[in-house]
C-alpha cells in the first residue's frame, strides 16, 4: 500500500460506526415492513351492503315482506371468519343471490353485540342466521360453507357447482 492508500486511526474507527448505523437502519425499515405486513393481514375484509343495525333490518324486511341474513363473527374476526366472508358472503353466487333476494344483511360481533347473541343462541362465530321479518329463525348454521351451500340450503336459491367434479 502506498502513504495516500493507509487508513488512519480516525478513518479506520469511522468506518464500523458507519456500517453499524446501516445495518440498524435496515433493521428499522425491516421491522417497520414486518409490522405493516401483519397489520394489513390483521384487517377485517369488507362485508360491502352490510349493516350493523338489526332492528333497522327487520322494519325493511316488514315494509318489503323479506327475510333478514344476519351474519356473527368476532372483532377481529377470526381466520374461519374471514374464509366465511371471502369465500362464501363475497362470492359471486351469493352476492347474484343477494341481489335477486333483496333481503337485508346485518353483520354483528358477539361481543359488541352479547344481547342479540343471545336472544339467537349464537355462541360461536361464523353463524348465519336467516331470519324472518318478526325476527323468527328460519335457518341457522354455524361454521365455514361454501357458497354454493350457503346459496342452496340457507337461501333456498338454486345455485350451480363452479368447479364440477370430474
Amino acid at each position: 500500500m502506498s502513504e495516500h492508500e493507509e487508513q488512519t486511526p480516525l478513518e479506520s474507527k469511522g468506518k464500523p460506526q458507519k456500517d453499524r448505523r446501516i445495518k440498524l437502519g435496515f433493521l428499522v425499515v425491516l421491522a417497520i415492513v414486518v409490522l405493516a405486513v401483519v397489520m394489513i393481514q390483521r384487517k377485517d375484509p369488507a362485508l360491502k351492503g352490510w349493516t350493523n343495525d338489526l332492528e333497522a333490518a327487520l322494519q325493511q324486511a316488514k315494509t318489503n315482506n323479506t327475510n333478514v341474513i344476519v351474519f356473527f363473527t368476532r372483532k377481529p374476526m377470526t381466520l374461519e371468519d374471514k374464509d366465511m366472508v371471502n369465500k362464501c358472503m363475497n362470492a359471486r353466487d351469493a352476492l347474484n343471490a343477494f341481489a335477486k333476494l333483496k333481503y337485508p344483511r346485518v353483520h354483528l360481533t358477539l361481543r359488541q353485540n352479547k344481547q342479540e347473541a343471545q336472544r339467537f343462541g349464537v355462541t360461536l362465530p361464523s353463524t348465519v342466521l336467516l331470519l324472518n321479518s318478526y325476527g323468527d329463525i328460519l335457518n341457522k348454521h354455524t361454521g365455514f360453507i361454501t357458497a354454493l351451500k350457503f346459496c342452496n340450503n340457507i337461501l333456498g336459491v338454486q345455485a350451480k357447482d363452479p368447479t364440477p367434479v370430474p
